[in-house]
Formats: structure tokens, C-alpha cells, sequence
């Protein structure tokens, strides 16, 4: 199909033809403004607000919001417009929602492309038990529920997409992980995405677009001439690039021959192996240094200290452990900010009378809350932890079955609510709302998360082996960086990534994923600048970095071994891996594939199911596990890089899960020692 059936390729055009100049487009009670510089804009609207008024209305300041996009060609620094209603700014943005799309400054794809994935994983995650985890019920059925709810969430508005190479690869690469799921295929099946839509009956995401945007096109096709989207798609612009030649002619022309030959075609998706396939952004190593074989690695000395970096006295209590990672200062801060946020809103609530007269919000002593204070709730948050009642009220109840006299005896119930209630870490006087310059995505978190993140960094010193990995921070709430991952047993929350000592779990480094990044990455991708940044106190030292899949790269791995820094992990199929590699193929088990560069060790290994991997630092020398086999009596043996990589990243992440008594199913818990610290730390406060 031609792009010029849709005058895609044309995006210097203005909107303005030489018939008509789009000014306004209205749906209910939804209304976009639509010019080419602030002075129309500003014209328009303090006309909208003069009929407001006239009509005894008021124009919502706070709902209204600017976007400006500037022209493709715009090299020069992007001034936001000062659009006023009244005395009252119109607050700027860089993308807003309308009519369930979502407009960016850029004028592209890659911000509703992000929202589209949130909302079709959404519409996925409501289904998933009941339809796509349920064996009860055909795969054929399941299918059909996926095109019946997810793809329309996903492709919502694809009529108007102009669609290039990278909005598409995103899409399809979702487009399969979603069907291997409901078909259950697994990575080491080997399948290729061509397979896999054959087998479940359905096209491709380009396919479903093309789809979509012919059976627009003929929907306008059908409409008189008067009417306005027609005149759009026919009519002729003032400006930009679209010569009289490149309009679509007659109205039926090439709209009928496309039309004609609306029955799209599979693509051919070899091209990418859906979550195994190239990550963008990666420098690509060349391919002609690595040959078959091992080579003698180079052993790294380990030349950093070890264990903690603090002096402790005998005898420290739980809480003073605590205080090593929570200082004191910090809970005067919070209750500085609780207490500011109380008498706020207190007195905002008097001002509009909305406060009853047997409030507990008028128990807020004068004085506030003092950091003792703070800390007594927050070791009832963590014995809250430990004891489960049906609701929080449960936990003051005097019925000789509920009763729990420990939080009584530390607080009254409406204080304890008081203090839930108004608990605040950040001043709001500082805090600039999304979609403004200066947004800080974690700023209501206040200073605590740089002063623990600095404190866990300070306290103690790792090993050689450290580990990088995901973790999951259970939380419901309303933020936007809030995310799902089915395969978790905490499935919502926020996602950390975390640098580990493996031989103890302990966090050295953590850093809180608060989704995409305006800023672009460099040039070696995103995860090579997450990893890099995390290691930086941590290099030219002889550690070892342990990590999965997700991070492993050759070009990371070459980096880190130039800074004395040895790497290993499980691999994907990314570039600078050759393709001589990538094609091997190991049948038996116990078979090896190996090759190297002179720095880099590439495995392929068959156990149970096959194993890639990579390192700087390891060797395939067969070593023995520790166990025997249970037939032959045997002593077991596996390859160096395998056996070192289970001995640390793999326990690793078993020893950095939560203590059971934070487990939410009862038959997840285990029993609990008589002194658990949980328990101790919530009394030494």
C-alpha cells in the first residue's frame, strides 16, 4: 500500500488547505484548539472564555492544558507558549490524552505507543487468570478473547498512526510474547514468529493496522462531499510539500486500487526472535575475531576491602542496626513534613467548612508530632507486618479473640489514623506536576530515598562477586511508573534495580525505575548505562559482576573487563554475538558449543534444556557441583561458568527475597523463631 493513500509522508504540511482553516475540533463536551502560532491561539481562547461568561460558565483553568509542536525542521531551542485565561496560566505540557489518543509535542508515535502497552498489558492482567491461565478452557477460545479485547486496546486509534520501523518492532515483538503465552512456547522451542501466527490464525500487527486504516479509508469514501473529514483528505494544502500531483486524485483513483487490494499479506518476522532478538541502541563487536574453543582466561585479583565500612560497639540493640541505614535526622524531616502537611490541610478543611465537629482531625495536637513519634508508627507498620487482622481497626479491637494489646499500649487508634493519614515526605510548595519542566518522578519521596540509597552504599563494602538484578516492591497506588509483570509473585508494584553482594544478599546500590527516560540513552543502549552506573564505585577493583539475560551484552562485558572488572551471565542473542554461535546447535546432553574472542567465553550448553552464556573471567573446565548422581553414584560435574554463575547470581536472588513474615498466603509462611528481629527491632523502638 502507498503512504501517500493517507498523506503520511508529508508531515511539514500545515492544516491549513486553501479552502478552510481548522480551527476548532469539538466531541461532547471535549474541545482542541488548533493553530499556528500563540497569538491565534490566545485570540481563541479568550473568545471560548468571553462565551463562557456570556453563557454564565467558567473555563476550567486547572483542566486546561497547551501542547505545542513545533515543525519537524525546529532546530532551535522549543519555548513553551504563555497562554493566559483570565490572570491564570495555562499550564504546558508535552503530551496530553484526547479522545483516548494520546498527542505528543513530538508528533509521533513513541508516547501513545508506551500507552497503548500499559493499556493492553492492563486489559491482559484483568483476563489472565480467568481466560489465559485457565486450562479449562480451549486455546481457540483463548485466542479469540485476545482479538476480541486485547488487540482493539492495543491498536485504539490506529486509523490516524503514522507508523515507522520502531513503533512497529515494538508492537509486534508484544504481539508474539503474547501469543507464545497463550500457546505456550517457550523460548528454548526455538520457533519462529511466522510459526507461531500460523498456528494461532492470526496476522501481524502491521497487518492489523493496514487493515484498520483501509477500512477507515472507505468509510470516508462513503461520505458526501460536504462533509469536513473528506474535504481533509482531499483537499489540497496551502503549504509544505504536497504538490497537486501527490493528492489523491479524483477522489477514487488510488483510493479504489488500494481498496481493491486490501487483503494484506503475512511479513516475514524472521527478522526478529521476539524477546531473544537485537536490542537497539548496542555497538556491535566484530564478529571475525571470535573462533572455536576455550582460552586461558585472565584471572583478576581482588584488591578492595571487605565487610563493614562503619565502627559498631558491642551489644547494639535491633534498632541501632536500623539507624545504620536510617538516621535519626530522617524522622525529623518526615514528621517536619507530616506536621506541615497536617496543619495545611486541617486549616484548608476549617476555611471550606467540610470539617465536622467530631472530627478526629481536630485531636492533631498543636505542637505536631514529634520523631519519636514517627517511629513508633512505623514500628507498628512493621508488627503489622507480622500480625494480620481482616482491617485496621481490628488491631485496637478489646474483644478478648482480636485483642493485640501491643498497639494499643504504643498509641491510640485515631492518632495512629492521624498520623496515616497526614504522613508526608516531601514539601508540596517544591513539587512540579507531571508533564512540567523540572518534573521529579520520585520527589514525593522527599530526601529518604537519597539518603538510604547513600546509607546502603556507605554501610557496607561487597565482595568480589556482586550480583545485578529486579526486584518488585509491592504497591497498588496511583503512580505512573507503576508496573505489571505476570511472572512475579507480587505482580503490581515498582520496580528497583538492585547491585548485591552474592555472598551475603545484602543491597549495596538500588535504583527505582520511574519509566522512560526523556532523556535518550547513549549509544551503547539503555541497560549498558544502568549497569554502569550502578557499578561505579565498584570498578577497576577484580570483582566479579554476576547478571541475567536482560543486562548481558558483549559490549558491557568488554567495557567492564577494560576496567578490571570481570563479567558472566546468562546471554541473549544480541549484537556482536556471531552468528556461527547463534546457529549451533547442542542435541545431548552434556554438549558443549564454545567460542571466544581472546576476552569474551561464549557457551552453549545442553543440561535439561540449553544454556548460553558469556563471561570475561571463566573457562568450560568441568567441575565438580558437590552432589552425586542418584543412578551411577557418580560425583556430578558441570562447566566452570555454569557452576559459578548458579553458586552466585541463582542464590543470590533466593537469599534477597523478603523474610516469610511479610509472605500475604498462610501456606507460604513458615515458623518463626522465638526472637525474630522483625519483632525485636518493632519493640526496641
Amino acid at each position: 500500500m502507498d503512504g501517500k493513500l493517507f498523506n503520511l509522508r508529508r508531515l511539514k504540511a500545515k492544516t491549513l488547505t486553501t479552502h478552510m482553516a481548522i480551527l476548532e475540533l469539538q466531541y461532547a463536551d471535549d474541545n482542541a484548539l488548533v493553530t499556528h502560532t500563540e497569538e491565534d491561539l490566545q485570540v481563541a481562547v479568550d473568545a471560548f472564555s468571553y462565551a463562557y461568561d456570556a453563557l454564565g460558565l467558567t473555563l476550567n483553568a486547572r483542566k486546561t492544558q497547551v501542547l505545542f509542536q513545533p515543525s519537524p525542521d525546529h532546530t532551535l531551542e522549543r519555548k513553551q507558549p504563555e497562554i493566559t485565561v483570565g490572570d491564570t496560566r495555562l499550564s504546558s505540557v508535552d503530551h496530553f490524552s484526547y479522545l483516548g489518543s494520546c498527542l505528543s509535542c513530538k508528533a509521533d508515535l513513541d508516547v501513545e505507543t508506551q500507552v497503548s502497552l500499559k493499556s493492553a498489558s492492563a486489559a491482559f492482567g484483568s483476563l489472565r487468570d480467568r481466560v489465559f491461565d485457565n486450562r479449562n478452557l480451549y486455546t481457540n477460545t483463548k485466542i479469540k478473547v485476545y482479538k476480541a479485547v486485547r488487540l482493539p486496546t492495543l491498536l485504539y486509534g490506529s486509523e490516524a498512526w503514522t507508523t515507522y520501523s520502531r513503533h512497529l518492532k515494538i508492537l509486534e515483538r508484544y504481539h508474539h510474547r503474547c501469543l507464545r503465552r497463550i500457546l505456550n512456547i517457550k523460548w528454548q522451542d526455538r520457533r519462529t514468529n511466522s510459526s507461531v501466527l500460523e498456528e494461532a490464525n492470526v496476522t501481524s500487527i502491521e497487518s492489523y493496522i493496514i487493515n484498520n486504516q483501509l477500512r477507515w479509508a472507505g468509510h470516508l469514501v462513503c461520505m458526501p462531499s460536504s462533509r469536513l473529514p473528506k474535504k481533509i483528505l482531499y483537499g489540497e494544502l496551502s503549504n509544505g510539500r504536497r504538490t497537486i500531483d501527490e493528492v489523491v486524485g479524483g477522489e477514487d483513483s488510488d483510493l479504489d486500487e488500494n481498496m481493491d487490494n486490501s487483503e494484506s499479506s503475512e511479513e516475514d518476522d524472521r527478522r526478529e526472535e521476539d524477546s531473544d532478538g537485537e536490542v537497539d541502541g548496542e555497538e556491535e563487536t566484530e564478529e571475525d575475531n571470535w573462533v572455536l574453543g576455550d582460552r586461558i582466561p585472565r584471572r583478576l585479583d581482588f584488591s578492595a576491602d571487605r565487610g563493614l565500612n562503619v565502627e559498631l560497639p558491642n551489644n547494639l540493640s535491633f534498632s541501632d542496626y536500623f539507624h545504620l541505614l536510617f538516621p535519626e535526622n530522617l524522622f525529623n524531616e518526615i514528621a517536619s513534613q507530616t506536621n506541615k502537611y497536617a496543619t495545611e490541610t486541617i486549616a484548608s478543611l476549617q476555611r471550606r467548612g467540610r470539617l465536622p465537629q467530631h472530627s478526629r482531625f481536630r485531636n492533631w495536637p498543636e505542637d505536631g508530632v514529634t520523631a519519636g513519634e514517627i517511629k513508633a508508627f512505623l514500628a507498628m507498620i512493621i508488627a503489622m507486618g507480622l500480625v494480620n487482622q481482616e482491617n485496621i481497626q481490628d488491631y485496637w479491637s478489646i474483644d478478648e479473640v482480636l485483642s493485640t494489646p501491643f498497639f494499643p499500649q504504643i498509641m491510640s487508634r485515631d492518632k495512629f489514623m492521624n498520623i496515616l493519614t497526614f504522613f508526608h515526605l516531601c514539601d508540596n510548595d517544591d513539587y512540579v506536576p507531571r508533564g512540567q519542566e523540572g518534573y521529579d518522578p520520585i520527589k514525593k519521596l522527599g530526601t529518604i530515598y537519597s539518603v538510604v540509597t547513600g546509607k546502603f552504599s556507605d554501610v557496607w563494602k561487597p565482595g568480589k562477586n556482586i550480583c545485578i538484578d529486579e526486584g518488585m516492591i509491592p504497591f497498588r497506588g496511583k503512580v505512573h511508573f507503576k508496573v505489571y509483570n505476570p511472572d512475579k509473585p507480587d505482580k503490581y508494584g515498582v520496580k528497583s534495580y538492585q547491585l548485591c553482594d552474592s555472598s551475603n544478599g545484602y543491597c549495596c546500590r538500588f535504583e527505582i525505575y520511574t519509566g522512560v527516560n526523556p532523556e535518550p540513552p547513549s549509544a551503547k543502549g539503555k541497560t549498558y548505562d544502568l549497569v554502569m552506573r550502578l557499578m561505579q564505585p565498584y570498578l577497576n577493583a577484580g570483582r566479579c559482576l554476576y547478571v541475567d539475560n536482560y543486562y548481558t551484552s558483549p559490549t558491557l562485558f568488554a567495557e567492564l573487563y577494560r576496567q578490571n572488572t570481570g563479567a558472566c551471565g546468562t546471554a541473549r542473542y544480541r549484537k556482536g554475538i556471531p552468528q556461527q554461535f547463534k546457529r549451533a546447535q547442542v542435541k545431548k546432553k552434556g554438549d558443549k558449543y564454545v567460542m571466544n574472542n581472546g576476552t569474551l567465553l561464549a557457551v552453549k550448553f545442553k543440561d535439561r534444556r540449553v544454556f548460553q552464556m558469556l563471561s570475561s573471567v571463566h573457562s568450560v573446565v568441568d567441575v565438580e557441583v558437590g552432589r552425586n548422581h542418584p543412578g551411577t553414584g557418580q560425583p556430578i560435574t558441570k562447566p566452570e561458568i555454569i557452576h559459578d554463575y548458579n553458586m552466585t547470581h541463582h542464590e543470590m536472588v533466593e537469599e534477597s527475597v523478603l523474610p516469610p513474615v511479610f509472605l500475604k498466603h498462610p501456606e507460604c509462611l513458615h515458623p518463626v523463631q522465638a526472637k525474630n528481629p522483625v519483632t525485636c527491632a518493632a519493640k526496641d523502638f
